[in-house]
């Protein structure tokens, strides 16, 4: 999303969505998508491609993403093909850091 948003100058996520708004703790990140969506649209914009990039070390990625492609294509209103998602570099997970795993999400 915030790729999105900066490519259409208008902000980061932090500004449609603050961290500090109770209204956004545990948000279904696919409301927020279709909201970003729409002020694309209002602006004359339109979603092209997506190459996405997930941190998270758990659960394992790769049996999600069609699902995920999916999801975020519907949302995006793109065809499934317009859109990737993979996991960082491996080297990217190299520091002494506790293993991080991604918030509960909805895989409807």
């Amino acid at each position: 999303m915030d790729a999105l948003l900066g490519a259409a100058g208008l902000g980061d996520i932090g500004r449609h969505f603050p961290d500090t708004d109770p209204a956004y703790t545990g948000a279904d990140s696919l409301k927020l998508l279709e909201h970003v969506v729409k002020l694309l649209g209002e602006r004359g914009f339109s979603v092209g491609n997506v190459d996405a990039t997930v941190l998270a070390q758990r659960p394992k990625l790769a049996p999600h993403i069609p699902q995920m492609r999916d999801n975020l294509a519907r949302t995006m209103d793109v065809d499934p093909i317009r859109v990737n998602i993979k996991p960082p570099p491996r080297r990217a997970w190299a520091s002494p850091a506790p293993a991080r795993a991604w918030p509960p999400m909805r895989w409807r």
